[in-house]
């Protein structure tokens, strides 16, 4: 349930980076053209491969449009939906020591509104007190890319990190989601 309020978050926030409306809002806001999928930092080609659906897992009661829903009841099934918008996002490090900084960068269409959304092995996101780093939006170049760079917080616990992405451009909205992995106090990440 919390990735999904971090993912529609992230929607909202990047429809106000577009201008605060227009067709990106209106497409959000009528559940079309929305994209999801998962992909792991580091990994190659699979890291930046595009997406096409939203998708809602079996089992659950709803579809949330640009992400996975949960929740109990429903009948089992995928529902899939295609859209002509794609955002994807390489890292710059798939292993990153607490105290260090990450960089990512967001592709989608030019000249449009793109946010990220850190959430950490423990669950703790820029929600709640103590965040450890990685919570930013902009606005893509004539080539479709907008970079950052975060540090992050030394007191951030080893494990994997949750990177949502979200875009809203002119012919409709998507996000991704991609991970890295926080290193113990040794430098070692599993």
């Amino acid at each position: 349930m919390k990735v999904l309020v971090v993912a529609g978050a992230c929607a909202l926030v990047v429809c106000a980076a577009c201008g605060g409306g227009g067709a990106a809002a209106s497409s959000a806001a009528a559940g079309k053209s929305t994209t999801t999928t998962t992909v792991a930092a580091g990994a190659g080609p699979s890291a930046t491969t595009p997406v096409g659906t939203a998708t809602t897992i079996a089992g659950s009661g709803t579809t949330i449009p640009g992400g996975a829903s949960s929740g109990g009841g429903g009948a089992a099934g995928v529902t899939t939906t295609t859209s002509p918008v794609t955002v994807t996002a390489t890292l710059a490090s798939a292993c990153v020591r607490p105290g260090k900084s990450q960089t990512i960068t967001i592709h989608t269409n030019p000249e449009s509104g793109v946010v990220y959304h850190a959430t950490y092995s423990d669950g703790k996101d820029a929600t709640k007190p103590g965040y450890y780093g990685g919570n930013k939006g902009g606005r893509t170049d004539a080539s479709g890319n907008w970079t950052d760079t975060w540090v992050i917080a030394p007191t951030a616990p080893a494990g994997r990190v949750r990177v949502d992405i979200a875009a809203a451009t002119r012919v409709g909205t998507a996000t991704n989601v991609v991970y890295f992995a926080m290193s113990d106090a040794a430098g070692h990440c599993s």
